[in-house]
């Protein structure tokens, strides 16, 4: 961690509140700005990054200093865009579900972003919607599926090409296809490149429609557990793209790969304790504020800092000092809120001191079960690149939204 982040941490802790999220927004600049650098010089400038909204809706106003394009899957994402300004042309409204009240709203304002297809019962609420309207040039997205339950079959998927290019109403976008995240084999990858090259020369040849765009979900790898620059796999991906680049524009879905980095959560030591000679930490938030993909009880350790009450990071203690192991758990009434089993502290911990679990970017904040026995959801904070904090949500109890008749 940076003197920075550990200084505005300490600012955030006295000030604000003890258990919270911070976003440091020059980072994620950062971070973006190396990936998007690297796909211009491989891909001669034609491919992009579109941010999937649901890593991390906060972040939203500042990845639209940055991104092409934002994937949105529901009313309620729609609507943090329209709150923070974000430009129709830059949405592709996506999800399995779609609403036929909100897509209708949508296009009767003058939607001129880009709409997925998910179902050819989709497709039909669409254009019966397109109809009664009269709204022409509708940009679609038919979505091809790996086999679960989003996107449609190859031959539903072109058979909505088909109809949609003779309507008179869409325009094809092009193809959509997004299998699964934290992939790892290259393989997979290649293969489905491969296959979505086959398919849209099937379209072609069929129905006379060149697809020359793809929004590709290829499920960037990025790894809590072991130290990497997470670069490897990204480059390895871009390889795999870089074949059909002449052929194709490609736009990657990415919100963990793109949010993770920038995020950490920050938890206070509220108590310690040994039952017979096993070692408790117990912190003021727990597993219902925090949540990294394939972590369960404590298995497969984040990285994690450990600053003391003077605002000293002292994860990795002097020359010399043994380190003593603990259990980090959390403040809810079960026996799987672990956070940490068994992790080695190089500095005596004490009742004050600060854990941050790094890379808490994407997912934390809005997939952990903040309901779950009623406590106060954790404050959210921006680092802005200037050095000041923005409060982004304030600390707020939950009670309220677990009982009867509460607003």
């Amino acid at each position: 961690m940076t003197e920075k982040q550990i200084a505005m941490i300490g600012r955030i802790s006295r000030e604000y509140c003890k258990s919270f999220y911070m976003f440091d927004i020059e980072k994620m600049y950062e971070w973006y700005d190396v990936l998007k650098n690297r796909l211009d010089t491989k891909l001669n400038k034609r491919a992009s990054l579109v941010y999937a909204i649901k890593a991390n809706p906060f972040l939203t106003p500042y990845m639209n200093e940055k991104v092409d394009y934002f994937e949105v899957c529901s009313e309620g994402e729609y609507r943090i865009c329209m709150e923070r300004d974000i430009p129709t042309e830059k949405i592709v409204l996506s999800g399995v579900y779609k609403n036929e009240s909100f897509i209708s709203e949508v296009m009767k304002k003058g939607f001129n972003g880009i709409i997925t297809i998910e179902s050819k019962t989709q497709y039909r609420i669409i254009k019966e919607i397109a109809d009664t309207n009269s709204v022409h040039s509708i940009r679609i997205l038919p979505r091809l599926t790996s086999g679960n339950q989003f996107g449609m079959d190859e031959d539903t998927t072109v058979s909505v090409i088909k109809d949609a290019f003779e309507s008179g109403y869409f325009k094809i976008a092009g193809i959509q296809y997004f299998s699964g995240t934290q992939k790892k084999k290259m393989s997979v990858i290649e293969g489905e490149v491969k296959n979505l090259d086959r398919v849209c020369n099937r379209i072609s040849s069929e129905i006379g429609i060149k697809i020359d765009y793809i929004e590709y979900g290829p499920g960037f790898f990025f790894d809590y557990y072991n130290d990497s620059d997470h670069l490897d796999v990204f480059d390895a991906i871009i390889d795999i793209i870089s074949p059909y680049i002449e052929k194709y524009e490609f736009a990657l879905e990415s919100g963990r790969f793109l949010a993770a980095s920038c995020g950490f959560y920050v938890s206070s030591i509220v108590e310690m304790k040994t039952n017979d000679t096993r070692k408790f930490i117990l912190v003021d938030g727990g597993i219902h504020h925090v949540n990294y993909y394939g972590r369960m009880l404590g298995m497969n350790e984040p990285k994690v800092c450990h600053i003391d009450s003077s605002l000293n990071d002292v994860t990795a203690g002097s020359n010399g000092n043994d380190a003593t192991e603990y259990d980090v758990v959390g403040s809810l009434c079960t026996v799987s809120d672990v956070l940490l089993k068994k992790h080695r502290f190089y500095k005596v911990p004490s009742v004050g001191d600060i854990l941050v679990f790094c890379d808490a970017g994407a997912y934390s904040c809005t997939e952990a079960g903040v309901l779950f026995l009623s406590h106060e959801m954790p404050g959210i904070y921006a680092l802005m690149p200037d050095g000041d904090i923005k409060e982004l949500r304030q600390p707020s109890q939950s009670w309220s939204l677990n009982t009867e008749g509460m607003e």
